[in-house]
């Protein structure tokens, strides 16, 4: 899972899941006053998912967003 935060509070997870028709990239985003929002994305294979998951990190750091530092010491 990877986990993108703001300064202002919101976040932004990202993860696979294998779901009944099969992968999906599993979104949820939020606020300290926002409820969470979830939304599943479905791709065919788990490399087409790392290409979901590294587009929206691309798009999470353009709106200011950082990566938590405990999802870059997983992959170590």
């Amino acid at each position: 899972m990877k986990t993108w935060i703001r300064e202002d509070g919101r976040f932004f997870t990202a993860r696979v899941e294998r779901g009944l028709f099969g992968l999906v990239v599993v979104t949820t985003f939020g606020g300290r006053m926002r409820p969470a929002r979830v939304r599943s994305i479905p791709v065919e294979s788990e490399s087409d998912a790392e290409c979901v998951i590294r587009s929206i990190g691309v798009r999470r750091l353009s709106h200011g967003y950082v990566l938590r530092s405990e999802d870059v010491c997983l992959k170590s």
